[in-house]
């Protein structure tokens, strides 16, 4: 090869070289930018970022501030109303939480007297709690026998099948007896309804006549009476206590 052709080629790999440091140049130059460019870019999302939390810093003491002026006012609502329009008996209500006891009326805004009356309110409930109240014996109410010097009618009641039947049955000496009050025009006579108790003697099973439904459970009062108060209480404008003297008498 001559010394220019080898000149020539020389001067070809330095052409070369250089493109190829200039493309490398290129690129990074290229990527820089890109680098800035995200760097701003985040930048400018981190400031937007730190301005809506801000944002919702500023809400939240807002809301809260909101919230307790709220609390305040319906305190001092509740405490008004109670004082206005609510009943006497209030006064001895305690109620179930202590802490209700316990408002910090310092906080309302309210006058001298109305303080005043809401600290002797808290007195008054305070010192009920401590008055020990008596309890009452409850009086169960006892059914005295009826007079033995009425006329007693008997009433027998079987078992059912008993009737007719009576020599498929043994029957027991013990029985179930229930008085009862009965009432004919000027005449009172006590009807006495005895409840038999048998058994079948095929089926071993002991059995007691059914139990009659009555006006009023566990009363001696008969329906016969009772129809003879309501015609004389509704009919004849008798009051009952005047009724309930004539029979005595």
């Amino acid at each position: 090869m001559s010394g220019n052709s080898r000149h020539q080629a020389l001067i070809d790999q330095l052409f070369r070289d250089r493109d190829a440091e200039y493309r490398r140049a290129s690129k990074a130059e290229q990527q820089l930018k890109e680098m800035t460019d995200a760097k701003e870019m985040k930048a400018a999302y981190e400031a937007k970022l730190a301005e809506k939390e801000e944002a919702l810093r500023e809400r939240d003491k807002t809301i809260e501030a909101k919230d307790n002026r709220i609390a305040q006012l319906e305190q001092k609502l509740l405490y008004l109303g109670r004082k206005m329009w609510g009943a006497m008996s209030e006064k001895r209500h305690i109620p179930d939480d202590s802490n209700q006891l316990k408002l910090d009326f310092g906080q309302l805004e309210m006058s001298p007297e109305e303080e005043e009356t809401a600290r002797k309110a808290i007195e008054e409930i305070t010192d009920y709690k401590k008055v020990i109240v008596k309890g009452h014996e409850k009086q169960v109410p006892v059914r005295h026998k009826l007079p033995k010097n009425l006329r007693h009618v008997e009433e027998h009641i079987y078992p059912k099948g008993y009737e007719g039947h009576g020599d498929e049955w043994v029957l027991f000496d013990d029985t179930e007896t229930s008085e009862h009050l009965e009432f004919n025009p000027a005449e009172l006579y006590v009807r006495v309804t005895i409840r038999h108790k048998g058994m079948r003697k095929d089926m071993k099973e002991i059995q007691t006549a059914p139990v009659q439904n009555e006006p009023i459970a566990k009363s001696y009062a008969s329906a016969s009476l009772l129809t003879d108060f309501m015609v004389g209480k509704y009919v004849d404008h008798l009051p009952f206590y005047r009724q309930i003297q004539m029979i005595n008498d």
